[in-house]
């Protein structure tokens, strides 16, 4: 079973993904830098809708991106009429050039888009978690308010050499 070292997880770190792992399972904290670094790897080596897992966190500390092959991440707000009361929110997030991903929605009442998205258990979509994780994508103050504008969140410039 692969390991992360010290290296790999300060990598990580620095690319926005955090990993702890306790007798339960495994907790990922994800910015909006690691999904930028997520979708990245995924474009690049084609293996969108793998699990995450140690192995692949691996893969991702090790993965190096140049400007030549490198897409920007959008991430946008979207709200949904449900019905004559209620909007609901997308979230998506989508490279440049690539077929945006929701990932969750949410009422727009109470606290409309949460600072912190979960990712669901789940067979399918671009990121996949097992029953033992959780993981989440944190979102600033300052990206919370963009979204709320209905603004784009441009994720350009987290090319973090090693």
């Amino acid at each position: 079973m692969p390991t992360l070292s010290k290296k790999d997880t300060k990598i990580l770190a620095d690319r926005g993904i955090s990993i702890e792992v306790d007798d339960f399972g495994a907790i990922i904290n994800i910015t909006t830098t690691g999904v930028f670094w997520l979708l990245n790897y995924f474009d690049k080596s084609k293996k969108c809708g793998k699990t995450i897992s140690l192995k692949l966190l691996k893969d991702i500390s090790n993965f190096q991106l140049d400007e030549s092959f490198c897409r920007e991440l959008r991430i946008k707000s979207i709200s949904l009429p449900v019905d004559d009361e209620v909007n609901y929110f997308w979230v998506v997030f989508y490279l440049n050039g690539t077929p945006p991903r929701a990932l969750q929605s949410f009422k727009t009442d109470c606290c409309s888009i949460p600072q912190k998205l979960s990712i669901p258990i789940s067979n399918n979509g671009p990121l996949r978690i097992r029953n033992d994780q959780t993981a989440e994508i944190a979102l600033s103050q300052e990206e919370i308010n963009i979204l709320k504008e209905g603004k784009i969140i441009v994720v350009e410039d987290a090319l973090i050499p090693i």
